[in-house]
């Protein structure tokens, strides 16, 4: 079955509001586009980082954003509710709009973020040379189209946002 780009956009934002947005008990979900096992056809939430009510999906608050602003839906009324009640999320949830922080999961956990930030850290240290000259990436494998990999990429470019925020949270400690 061959559709249109436009009707594609639209059955999937309809998809999204009707079957991936959470109407529960849980307060602090409601409003959340969440996972959707297309096997069981239930939605899915899990503290773990990848199945919780943030990160990827906040695409599709995105996706539905972006399909209203060119006005071509036609079931726009209920996408604006499904998108205003995800906004409202978003805003109690997941950003404090007064400070700008961003949240990894529903009630403003920030837990995994803070690991993942010093892992961010600290992984961006070996590239950064005693000499002061730098690398954006290590290359793997050991070789790609038969040519050897296995290497420093030559060029430095955007590893020193590592070593300036390593260097903001020690000074924070």
């Amino acid at each position: 079955m061959h559709i249109g780009l436009d009707q594609l956009a639209e059955n999937r934002c309809c998809f999204i509001a009707g079957c991936q947005q959470y109407h529960g008990t849980v307060r602090e979900l409601h409003g959340a586009y969440l996972i959707y096992d297309n096997e069981e056809k239930h939605m899915v939430y899990q503290l773990r980082n990848d199945y919780n009510s943030a990160r990827e999906r906040v695409g599709m608050g995105l996706l539905i954003a972006r399909y209203l602003r060119q006005g071509r839906a036609d079931e726009g009324r209920m996408l604006e509710k499904s998108l205003k009640q995800y906004t409202e999320y978003v805003l109690r949830e997941l950003v404090d709009p007064q400070t700008g922080q961003v949240f990894n999961d529903m009630g403003r956990d920030d837990s995994y973020k803070e690991k993942r930030a010093e892992d961010s850290r600290r992984g961006v240290l070996p590239l950064i040379f005693p000499d002061g000259t730098a690398s954006c990436a290590y290359l793997y494998p050991h070789n790609v189209n038969g040519i050897r990999a296995g290497f420093y990429a030559p060029y430095a470019n955007d590893q020193d946002w590592g070593l300036y925020f390593y260097l903001c949270a020690l000074s924070e400690q």
